[in-house]
């Protein structure tokens, strides 16, 4: 089974924009989309290097989508809704289908109805598509410099995976023992005051937007 998140895809017909917001917004969903991967191995570590620690699949699915959540509102989005529930209406790949999701956007309330969708992207293949449309930003256009992105976007998902580690554990923690989380009890474990930091932090540190 394959976790899909649930969110805005970068498709569409408009071309990139090539402004500081534009490039945000494309660095923040793949970022988005790579913390859950990072956070599915992140909880299998060892104690020791070469030691892993054994999980269960909803274990490991609920710091996955935990993640999403987490890095998600730290990069400005709203969390809506995290699950890891299986849809077998939402097939992933030619022989998966979604294991849970992670609901989130850029407006405080999510939309009346939620999109119904028959298919959803991996993760990887998110990113992959973000990294792609920011190397039409970030010049020369190429999968080399697609390849080069995607490796950055992964190391700064990793770094914020690892540096928000215990928010994560505490929501995966919840996550697992209610299966589903809507917007109220999401909130109680993200700060308002945090959502955005990400951006912030950067901005002071000299890393632009």
């Amino acid at each position: 089974m394959s976790a899909a998140i649930v969110g805005a895809s970068p498709g569409g017909d408009s071309p990139p924009d090539p402004t500081a917001s534009g490039r945000r917004h494309f660095e923040t969903l793949a970022m988005v989309c790579l913390a859950g991967p990072a956070a599915s191995r992140r909880c299998r570590q060892g104690s020791a290097p070469g030691w892993r620690r054994y999980r269960t699949g909803d274990e490991v699915l609920a710091h996955h989508e935990a993640a999403h959540g987490v890095c998600g509102h730290l990069l400005g989005r709203y969390v809506w809704e995290l699950t890891i529930i299986e849809d077998r209406t939402v097939k992933v790949q030619k022989t998966s289908f979604s294991a849970g999701h992670a609901w989130s956007g850029d407006t405080p309330e999510p939309p009346s109805e939620r999109p119904r969708r028959e298919r959803a992207e991996t993760d990887f293949r998110r990113a992959a598509e973000a990294s792609r449309i920011l190397s039409i930003i970030e010049p020369p256009f190429g999968w080399r410099s697609t390849l080069r992105i995607v490796r950055r976007m992964r190391a700064q998902a990793n770094a914020l995976v690892d540096a928000n580690w215990r928010s994560i554990m505490a929501l995966a923690e919840e996550l697992l023992r209610q299966r589903e989380l809507d917007q109220e009890q999401i909130a109680r474990f993200l700060k308002d005051e945090t959502r955005g930091s990400y951006w912030r932090t950067r901005s002071q540190e000299g890393g632009g937007t």
